[in-house]
């Protein structure tokens, strides 16, 4: 009796302790990803069924302030809450600044990988062919001219950054010419934070897709017509963020989500 009754005292620890934990899992937001979250009152949350996966569901919300839970919303006005994205050719791997919550089959982001960071980053300006938006001056523009490249040699100070070269020395071998590239025509820089010396990527951009099931060389892609919606929807790229994560690693994040059910 004496040994049945300190294996169901025993049991009954390790149950309540594995349910402790389970709590505590729930509340986590990764520093990184709180720091990034502390102003933002809209999300854009894309996710993929696997590392290796190229198609990914994009979703949308909003709050009132950054103390409030997220709430579903869409881009058109209406009804528009869930669209189709395609990511990196190659799906994902863990971005820089979240490279710590890595497990042992997980990627992790490097140069020319074809893959996009997974984390949660902010946004850093709006891109395209037109010379000008008639758009709110909190949002940041640049016109891609022929001479605005985004630098994609690490041995470039100037390495993940959009710069005009006709301003600038050039240090670099390689950049993307942005102005010869379509699906430039419309989208935003992702502030996706980068490493010289750890060629941890460069040039994470959010744009209009090639075409659907397509991947990308790391960035994220929609058809135009919802980009368009986006640009409307989007209040202040400023103070608005963009999650990268698989299903499976949701759970990681679930504290910085309060509100949404996935």
């Amino acid at each position: 009796m004496k040994n049945t009754t300190v294996g169901l005292f025993l049991g009954l620890s390790f149950f309540f302790r594995l349910l402790s934990v389970a709590k505590a899992d729930v509340a986590i937001c990764p520093a990184a990803a709180a720091m990034t979250l502390a102003k933002a009152t809209q999300l854009v949350v894309v996710t993929t069924a696997g590392w290796n996966s190229v198609d990914a569901k994009m979703r949308f919300y909003s709050r009132k302030s950054p103390t409030t839970a997220w709430v579903p919303s869409a881009i058109d006005g209406a009804t528009t809450q869930t669209i189709a994205a395609v990511i990196g050719r190659n799906g994902m791997g863990w971005g820089k600044n979240f490279s710590d919550l890595h497990q042992a089959t997980e990627p992790i982001k490097h140069e020319g990988d074809g893959r996009s960071p997974a984390g949660i980053h902010s946004f850093a300006q709006r891109f395209g062919f037109a010379a000008l938006q008639n758009v709110s001056p909190t949002w940041h523009y640049t016109a891609l001219t022929p001479s605005v490249v985004c630098v994609d040699d690490p041995n470039s100070v100037y390495y993940s950054n959009i710069v005009d070269s006709t301003v600038v020395r050039k240090d670099w071998k390689s950049a993307e010419e942005m102005h010869s590239i379509s699906e430039y025509k419309m989208g935003m820089n992702i502030n996706y934070v980068t490493d010289r010396k750890e060629q941890t990527g460069s040039c994470i951009f959010f744009h209009i897709w090639d075409a659907p099931h397509v991947g990308t060389t790391g960035c994220t892609a929609i058809d135009e017509s919802h980009m368009s919606q986006f640009q409307e929807w989007l209040h202040d790229d400023s103070a608005a963020a963009i999650a990268f994560l698989t299903k499976p690693s949701l759970t990681r994040f679930a504290g910085c989500f309060t509100g949404i059910t996935f």
